[in-house]
């Protein structure tokens, strides 16, 4: 059987130029820290991969951590090659993106996160984007910014909400470019890629985005973060929440607050993870 545990070089050097990157993450919750990082790392030493979009369902960093930390290095390095624009739908976690943003360094673009959440489940299904009427009137209709966030995005506009009449009534379509990479996270793989998710505080849109990046017509690249190990078939399906054929490598990353941590400020905890519920104070 395949294995399909690598080193981070091995499966990030998978990351093309220009690619977008579909990320999973709540803040530092269920947030592939160590992939990013090293993605970054390896563009440090080498130059590439470059020129990348992200988006992510949420916001996958805190202040210093995550995301977050690779916009502090770019602005203190004065180097801004390595992003060229995110679609994220909250900026407050990230101060140093948004602040790239703001600035006009980079593409920004914002959607309702429930809208992220359901667009990587319709480019999963094959579909163009969502169609709803949530954001009619709002700074998410067109006709009054389209979420759009900076001169950059107007300009460029790789995401996109176009205002569509269907039987007389108005809608939104919510637009965005396939992502051709994953990366996600988890507790435990097994050696052929199977992912399960036990200790993590929030399942979120893990399944989703890994479906996402798979979905035809190009098939892209899924790497998952874990930050333990499995025989192959050892675990029990019931509990793979990413099954091995969504998953092309699994990165083993270091159990840190910075790189694999259940919060922001907590390591391991089970009763976030809904494995236990404390008992009452007597």
């Amino acid at each position: 059987m395949f294995n399909k545990v690598v080193e981070p070089d091995e499966a990030l050097q998978h990351v093309r130029d220009g690619s977008v990157i579909a990320v999973s993450g709540f803040n530092m919750i269920a947030t592939p820290a160590y992939l990013i990082s090293k993605l970054y790392d390896r563009y440090l030493v080498s130059g590439h991969p470059k020129n990348l979009f992200i988006i992510a369902e949420t916001c996958p960093g805190t202040p210093g951590k995550g995301l977050d930390l690779v916009g502090k290095k770019m602005i203190e390095g004065k180097d801004y090659d390595f992003l060229r624009g995110v679609l994220i739908p909250f900026y407050g976690w990230v101060p140093n993106i948004a602040k790239l943003v703001e600035e006009n360094v980079i593409e920004g673009y914002n959607w309702p996160i429930g809208i992220v959440s359901h667009w990587f489940r319709e480019v999963a299904a094959g579909r163009p984007g969502v169609l709803t009427k949530v954001g009619l009137g709002s700074m998410f209709d067109p006709r009054y910014g389209g979420g759009l966030v900076n001169s950059l995005a107007e300009e460029r506009r790789t995401c996109r909400v176009d205002l569509i009449t269907l039987g007389g009534e108005e809608y939104l379509m919510y637009r965005c470019p396939k992502p051709n990479v994953a990366l996600i996270r988890g507790t435990t793989a097994d050696e052929a890629g199977n992912i399960s998710m036990e200790h993590e505080g929030a399942l979120l849109n893990t399944l989703a985005i890994a479906q996402s990046a798979k979905a035809c017509p190009e098939k892209g690249v899924t790497i998952a973060q874990v930050k333990r190990l499995a025989r192959a078939g050892s675990i029990c399906p019931r509990n793979v929440h990413v099954p091995a054929p969504l998953v092309d490598y699994v990165v083993v990353a270091p159990e840190t607050l910075d790189f694999h941590g259940q919060t922001d400020s907590i390591l391991y905890d089970p009763t976030i993870s809904g494995e236990i519920m404390p008992p009452e104070k007597l």
